[in-house]
C-alpha cells in the first residue's frame, strides 16, 4: 500500500514539474478545437427513402412446342433486386450527371487545369456525402445527402430516385418497345411473304386453270379411264362385227368413226388444248402438282411463322404499357431542420481529452528519460514507472 502511495506521489510531482506545458499545450489545443468548430461550415442531411416495386413475371406459353420456345426466348422473368437499384444510383453516369447538374465542382470548390482531374475529385466528394442503403428487414432502400447547403441535399436526395425512375422507365419501356418493333418487323415481312406467295399461287391457278388440284386430277383421270376403256370396248365390237360382217359394213364403218372420233379426244385430252378449259392436261400433272405443292407449302410455313408471332406481338404490345413505375417513394426529402455537423461539443471534449492524455504522457517520458541521464532514480523505480506507462 505503501509503495502504490509513493508511485502515485511521484508520478504527481513529476506531472506538477511539468503543469505548464500540460496546461498551456491543452489549453492552445482546446481552444484551436473551438476556433475550428467555429470555423467550419454547417452541413445539413437530406434523406429520402424508395421501395422497388414488385415487377410482373411473364410467363407465357403456348399449345404449340414452336410457341412455347419462343415464349421463352423472346418473354421470361423480369424480376430486379434492390442491389441493382443501389448499383445504377452509384453508377459513373449517374454521378457525372448530378456533378454537372448541380455544378458541384464548384460547390465542392474543386480547382484543377484538367477536366478530368477536377470530374474524378468531384466524383470523390460525391460519393462520400452520399449514402445509399438498403434494409435487410423492409427492403427499403435509404438516400442520405450530407452538404454545406440545405437546399442542395435535399434536391440532390431527391433527383437520385427521380432520375432512377426515369432511367427504369426509360430503359424498360425502350426494351419492351424494341421488342414489340422487332416482333412487328417480322410480322409484317411474314404479311408480305404470304400476300406473295397468295398471289403467285391465285395466278398459277388462273394460268392453269386450276381449281382444286387433287379433284381436278381426279376428274381428268377418271374420265381418261372412261375413254380408255370406251376404245377397248369399240375395238372389240369392230374385230367382232369385221369376223361376222362384211368388211364394207356399214356397222363396222360406223364403230369406225365412232373409235375415230374417240381417238381424237383421248389424244386432245392428254394434249396441251383439252377441250374443257378446267380439265388438265395428263403430260402437266406432274409438274403442275409438284409447283402447287411448293406455293402451298410456302404459304403455309409463313402462316406457322404468323401464328407463332402473332402472339408474341400481342404480350410485347401488353408489356410496353405495363412497363410503367418501378419505385415508390416512401419519403421525399426535405430540408434538414437541424445540422448535422460540425459537433462543436464532441470536437471540443474529444480534442481536450486526447490533448490532455498525450502531454501527461509525454512528460512522463520526458521525466523517465532525464532521470536515466542522471541516475537520480533507482533502476527498479524506473521500471516500475515503465511499466505504469506501457499500462
Amino acid at each position: 500500500m505503501e509503495n502504490k502511495q509513493i508511485d502515485i506521489l511521484d508520478i504527481l510531482l513529476i506531472l506538477a514539474k511539468h503543469k505548464k506545458f500540460i496546461v498551456w499545450t491543452t489549453l492552445i489545443a482546446s481552444i484551436a478545437a473551438v476556433v475550428y468548430s467555429l470555423v467550419v461550415p454547417f452541413t445539413w442531411t437530406s434523406t429520402a427513402k424508395i421501395l422497388r416495386v414488385q415487377q410482373r413475371t411473364n410467363n407465357f406459353s403456348f399449345n404449340s412446342s414452336l410457341l412455347s420456345m419462343g415464349a421463352n426466348l423472346l418473354g421470361g422473368s423480369l424480376q430486379s433486386s434492390n442491389k441493382d437499384l443501389i448499383t445504377i444510383m452509384r453508377s459513373r453516369t449517374f454521378s457525372d450527371d448530378i456533378i454537372n447538374k448541380f455544378n458541384l465542382i464548384e460547390h465542392f470548390k474543386i480547382t484543377n487545369s484538367d477536366k478530368l482531374v477536377m470530374m474524378e475529385k468531384a466524383i470523390k466528394a460525391l460519393t462520400s456525402s452520399v449514402k445509399i442503403y438498403e434494409d435487410n428487414e423492409t427492403g427499403i432502400i435509404t438516400i442520405e445527402v450530407t452538404t454545406e447547403d440545405k437546399a442542395l441535399s435535399r434536391d440532390i436526395a431527391n433527383y437520385y430516385w427521380q432520375k432512377l425512375e426515369y432511367y427504369n422507365m426509360n430503359s424498360r419501356h425502350s426494351n419492351a418497345k424494341m421488342r414489340r418493333e422487332f416482333i412487328e418487323k417480322q410480322l409484317v415481312e411474314v404479311e408480305n411473304e404470304i400476300d406473295k406467295y397468295s398471289s403467285d399461287l391465285e395466278e398459277f391457278q388462273s394460268s392453269n386453270n386450276l381449281l382444286e388440284l387433287n379433284k381436278q386430277i381426279e376428274s381428268i383421270i377418271n374420265i381418261y379411264s372412261d375413254m380408255k376403256a370406251k376404245e377397248i370396248a369399240l375395238e372389240l365390237d369392230i374385230e367382232y362385227n369385221k369376223l361376222n360382217r362384211a368388211a364394207n359394213s356399214l356397222v363396222v364403218s360406223s364403230l369406225e368413226n365412232e373409235l375415230s372420233i374417240l381417238r381424237n379426244k383421248i389424244e386432245t385430252l392428254k394434249s396441251n388444248q383439252p377441250e374443257n378449259s378446267f380439265l388438265i392436261n395428263l403430260e402437266e400433272i406432274p409438274a403442275l402438282a409438284l409447283d402447287y405443292t411448293k406455293l402451298l407449302s410456302k404459304i403455309q410455313i409463313q402462316k406457322t411463322v404468323y401464328e407463332f408471332l402473332y402472339p408474341q406481338y400481342e404480350q410485347a404490345r401488353i408489356d410496353e404499357v405495363k412497363d410503367m413505375p418501378t419505385i415508390e417513394v416512401i419519403d421525399e426529402a426535405i430540408l434538414a431542420g437541424q445540422r448535422t455537423g460540425p459537433k462543436r461539443a464532441l470536437i471540443c471534449i474529444t480534442v481536450f481529452v486526447l490533448t490532455l492524455l498525450f502531454t501527461v504522457l509525454l512528460s512522463l517520458l520526458i521525466d523517465s528519460f532525464k532521470a536515466i541521464d542522471d541516475g537520480s532514480i533507482q533502476s527498479q523505480k524506473i521500471n516500475e514507472i515503465r511499466k505504469y506507462l506501457k499500462l
